[in-house]
Formats: structure tokens, C-alpha cells, sequence
């Protein structure tokens, strides 16, 4: 998908892509570049771009982010491109599947921050994990990724027990109108 970018208010730019895992299987390791053009001078400047978690499901989509310092040129063309992704691997538990249940959004009266919480929970596991990631992405009324934060916790999770969060994120970009969660957790 190609990237949306807005100014920071240092001059710097914030942009935001949606990566999208048409396989049918898990991918890891994801490596991802922006690339900053200056249409006037052809200058050309490349920040990795970074998802918030280090699995992307089959069917599912994350955006990748990034941040070029100032000074920025004033109408640059940004591209993104995918440089290398691996199949997790079928036998490995690398990845434990998790579900976020009672998840809760609280949305600030300026619509330009949020606080999200909820427990996370192992789905179909026999082991027990060791630490759990959610990651929280913001949308605009339009659908538009304005924000993303990601959260690491130490916690043992078990089949009988849960891992309770809460994650504060702002927006770069105009009003959040809702929160969407994602979430893993490893051995």
C-alpha cells in the first residue's frame, strides 16, 4: 500500500504504509525500507520502516512506520519497498497465538490521544509464554493509520492465566476515531 506521510511539527515526517501478508502462511523478520525523494535536487534519502510485531499473520495487515529527521524537502516522493520476509517456521513455537479480551478504548475529548485496555490470553497453548507484545494501532474516521504503539511485557502466561495492559498512544495526524489491538507472545 503505498505510504502516507505528515509533518512533524520539528520538520521532521512521519509515514505510515500497510503491510499486508497475502501468503498463506506466518511471516517473520519482515525488512522494509521508505524511501524519500526529493523531486527538485533527485536526492534521495531511506529509513527502515518497522512494524510493530514480529509476526504478521496470514490474511492479516499491520502498518509499518517510520520517522525522517528535519529537514525534510518540501514535497518529496516516498516509496516503500519490501526487501526480505521468511516463512516462520511450521514446527517451531516461535509464536504462541494470543486473544485480547476485554479490551476497553478510551478516546480524550481532543480525539488526538487514547488509552487502550484489555487482558491477553493464550489460545490452544500448552506452553506457557514468557512475554507477550500488543501492539495498538490508531485509525482516523477515514481509515487512515494516524498513530501506533507498541507494548512489551515480562509476564508468565499459562492456560489458567492472563496478562493484563494498558497502552496510552497519540495521534500524529488528526483525530483518532477508533483503536485496533494486535498481540503475540513467545516460550
Amino acid at each position: 500500500h503505498s505510504p502516507q506521510c505528515t509533518p512533524s511539527l520539528t520538520g521532521g515526517l512521519y509515514c505510515f504504509a500497510m503491510a499486508e501478508n497475502q501468503q498463506g502462511f506466518d511471516i517473520e523478520n519482515l525488512v522494509a525500507q521508505f524511501i524519500l525523494t526529493d523531486p527538485d535536487t533527485g536526492d534521495r534519502y531511506i529509513q527502515e520502516g518497522l512494524l510493530p510485531l514480529n509476526r504478521l499473520a496470514s490474511g492479516e495487515s499491520l502498518p509499518l512506520f517510520t520517522y525522517f529527521a528535519p529537514p525534510v524537502p518540501g514535497t518529496p516522493i516516498v516509496e516503500v519497498q519490501l526487501l526480505s520476509a521468511s516463512p516462520v517456521p511450521e514446527t517451531g513455537d516461535v509464536f504462541l497465538d494470543i486473544e485480547i479480551v476485554d479490551m476497553k478504548t478510551t478516546i480524550a475529548p481532543d480525539g488526538y490521544s487514547a488509552t487502550v485496555s484489555g487482558t491477553v490470553k493464550l489460545v490452544n497453548s500448552k506452553k506457557t509464554a514468557s512475554q507477550f507484545w500488543v501492539a495498538a494501532v490508531a485509525y482516523d474516521s477515514q481509515g487512515k493509520v494516524v498513530g501506533v504503539r507498541k507494548l512489551n511485557q515480562q509476564a508468565e502466561l499459562s492456560k489458567n492465566s492472563t496478562g493484563d495492559f494498558s497502552i496510552y498512544i497519540y495521534s500524529i495526524a488528526g483525530k483518532i476515531d477508533h483503536v485496533d489491538l494486535f498481540g503475540e507472545a513467545t516460550p
